[in-house]
């Protein structure tokens, strides 16, 4: 399956928007809800062309699932940094 400019513009805007949740939620220490996100991202990044994404995302999952704060936080900052990135690129 070809993936188009556009669909990908479209998937990484999303991708905004639940970084600024999970900023919220690492910041209330709502892992349940980091892992939701961090479950979906793992399983849709590489789909788009975006392995860094997956793995961004399992790495967040496996930390919310330690509860480790300072991981999500870190982890949050590379998957805002990546997906930046990304946009820039397509821009």
């Amino acid at each position: 399956m070809l993936i188009s400019s556009a669909q990908k513009l479209k998937y990484l805007n999303r991708r905004l928007d639940e970084i600024i949740e999970l900023r919220s939620f690492a910041s209330e220490k709502n892992f349940l809800c980091i892992k939701m996100i961090a479950h979906k991202l793992k399983g849709n990044g590489k789909t788009f062309g975006y392995p860094l994404i997956t793995n961004y995302g399992q790495l967040l999952e496996e930390a919310a699932s330690n509860e480790d704060v300072e991981k999500v936080s870190q982890l949050i900052f590379d998957l805002s940094d990546t997906v930046s990135f990304n946009l820039n690129e397509l821009n």
